[in-house]
């Protein structure tokens, strides 16, 4: 398998493993806030904006690996 190749794959792998992780974090915001914890609900939302960043920036990685 070329490196290109394997690249393609471990990159998919973690766009998918990272969006996982971006719903848990919302997921476990809205259960911050009923459980009257509204400064761990931002910053457990303010994490999954960062990961909507990082997915983004993994697509970027694969769609240049295309080209």
């Amino acid at each position: 398998m070329s490196i290109d190749e394997k690249l393609a794959l471990l990159l998919k792998h973690w766009i998918e493993h990272n969006n996982s992780h971006k719903e848990t974090y919302l997921s476990w915001a809205e259960k911050a806030v009923d459980g009257k914890l509204e400064e761990t609900a931002k910053f457990l939302r303010q994490t999954a904006e960062l990961s909507v960043r990082i997915t983004e920036n993994l697509e970027n990685a694969l769609e240049s690996i295309k080209r």
